[in-house]
């Protein structure tokens, strides 16, 4: 069965969603929780068990991981629909979430930490290199959204550095949400052009 170029690209934008709108979702019930056990500390009916905000934080992060492997899924049968350094690029795209993978998983191995860091180093570069390759290229059918993820990913960098800067840390913050309502703008573009 051949695959569309419509429905290809509506299942990686699908995919970024979940992912983003599901992380988002994680981390908001994730803080409740976290808000919710230090009332309960502070009346003296702490407990170890899972609360309602864990199982919605737990629920949360499942629904990430489902749209990453939309995402991802998708990853291989776009490229095939691409042709010379369109296609180059996206394999990059496809190499580095690879790599995004596998940085996770080393993450959580002790003293190895470390070597996933890098992994993820070297993936974001992957990533940057392949958006920029999609944006600049005259054959790629949506270079305006491919430029709006790229973008995304150079205002991620410069919030990842102000955040560590106490007096301007809130401008990180303001630039993350620029950088993820580009992300999705960008994605949706994508989505939203016909393949040449």
């Amino acid at each position: 069965m051949e695959t569309s170029w419509k429905i290809v690209t509506e299942n990686l934008y699908k995919g970024v969603k979940i992912q983003i709108l599901c992380n988002i979702a994680a981390a908001v019930f994730g803080a409740l929780a976290g808000l919710s056990n230090v009332t309960s500390f502070a009346s003296g009916e702490y407990s170890l068990g899972w609360g309602i905000w864990d199982y919605l934080e737990l629920a949360a992060s499942i629904g990430a991981i489902y749209g990453f492997w939309i995402f991802f899924s998708n990853l291989k049968p776009w490229q095939a629909l691409l042709a010379g350094n369109d296609s180059k690029a996206v394999g990059r795209i496809y190499t580095a979430t690879i790599l995004q993978i596998v940085a996770i998983v080393l993450g959580f191995i002790p003293f190895i930490g470390l070597i996933g860091s890098i992994l993820n180093l070297v993936a974001w570069i992957m990533l940057l290199l392949a958006y920029s390759d999609l944006k600049k290229s005259s054959t790629f059918p949506a270079s305006e959204g491919a430029g709006k993820i790229f973008t995304a990913m150079i205002l991620n960098l410069v919030a990842a550095i102000i955040c560590w800067i106490p007096v301007i840390n809130l401008i990180g913050t303001i630039l993350c949400i620029v950088a993820l309502i580009m992300t999705l703008n960008g994605w949706k573009l994508i989505a939203g052009s016909n393949q040449a």
